[in-house]
């Protein structure tokens, strides 16, 4: 036997919780998330990330059977609240960082006595090759190449990233599978500039 929802009004028994969040979703999403990016000072991807932190707030809420708004107007008001405080949360845990960009370029190096001429077009290489890595990952968005930096540069776990970011594990992973899937098509353009 469920237990009724606190928060129904005196005229009856409040709608299923799920419906109510299906029917503001419905409603209210766009406006919702241009609140999150107003609240996260224009970021896109931050804001979305703090409006899906709240839906997945509501739903474990849901989950536990503890009380939401019954109606979809309230419940907007409830969630434009929750993205407030969770902007707040963001930026007084995070600050505004900022996270190193791509790959060092080394400078040329001089042939020298010792030195060997092979080093030299090593170096212009691995210049070209970064030169070439860091236009790929200048072309994505600034939280999927915020993910790649930290993991492969950084080498730390999604964990890690998840907790650096002040996002979920499951958008980290959403992050870099997308940011695999946008490298992997531009590789190919490159491919077919050099096979052309």
């Amino acid at each position: 036997m469920s237990t009724p929802n606190p928060v129904a009004g005196a005229l009856g028994q409040a709608p299923p919780p799920r419906t109510v969040l299906a029917a503001t979703v419905e409603m209210h999403h766009p406006d919702l998330l241009k609140c999150a990016i107003w609240h996260a000072h224009g970021d896109t991807q931050l804001g979305a990330d703090v409006l899906q932190q709240v839906y997945e707030n509501v739903l474990k809420r849901i989950a536990k059977d503890e009380a939401i708004p019954d109606d979809p107007q309230a419940l907007n008001r409830y969630m434009r609240r929750a993205i407030s405080n969770g902007a707040k949360d963001y930026f007084k845990t995070y600050g505004q960082k900022v996270y190193p960009q791509g790959l060092d370029i080394p400078q040329p190096r001089e042939e020298s006595d010792e030195g060997n001429p092979e080093d030299v077009i090593l170096a212009a290489a691995y210049r070209e090759i970064a030169a070439r890595v860091n236009g790929l990952l200048a072309k994505l968005p600034e939280r999927q190449r915020e993910v790649v930096n930290l993991m492969f540069w950084k080498q730390m776990t999604k964990e890690q990233v998840a907790d650096q970011l002040g996002i979920t594990e499951q958008t980290v992973a959403r992050y870099l599978r997308l940011a695999k899937r946008n490298l992997k098509a531009e590789a190919q353009n490159i491919l077919k500039e050099v096979v052309a």
